[in-house]
């Protein structure tokens, strides 16, 4: 899949995208961000992508700063937060 597929915005229009990848519960991100990719791994040659979405909502319902300067979120509560937005 391009990553331009499906979403197009104007080029002179700046966005902050952060992109995640794991293979555990949880992300922790550093800071806010216009858009979040999280791919989950499944295998060691296989990923799907997870959540593709508002990456403001994510990180208002994050954890308190940790002494790493990262905020912890768990795949289930973000998982939540997608349901609870609905469809797209």
């Amino acid at each position: 899949m391009r990553m331009d597929q499906g979403r197009r915005r104007p080029s002179d229009e700046p966005v902050d995208v952060q992109i995640k990848i794991t293979a555990k519960r949880s992300i922790g991100l550093r800071h806010p961000c216009n858009h979040l990719i999280i791919f989950r791994v499944l295998s060691p040659a296989e990923a799907e992508i997870f959540y593709d979405g508002p990456g403001t909502i994510v990180w208002e319902n994050a954890g308190p700063m940790q002494s790493n300067g990262q905020r912890s979120i768990s795949l289930t509560k973000i998982e939540s937060l997608r349901l609870s937005a609905g469809p797209e």
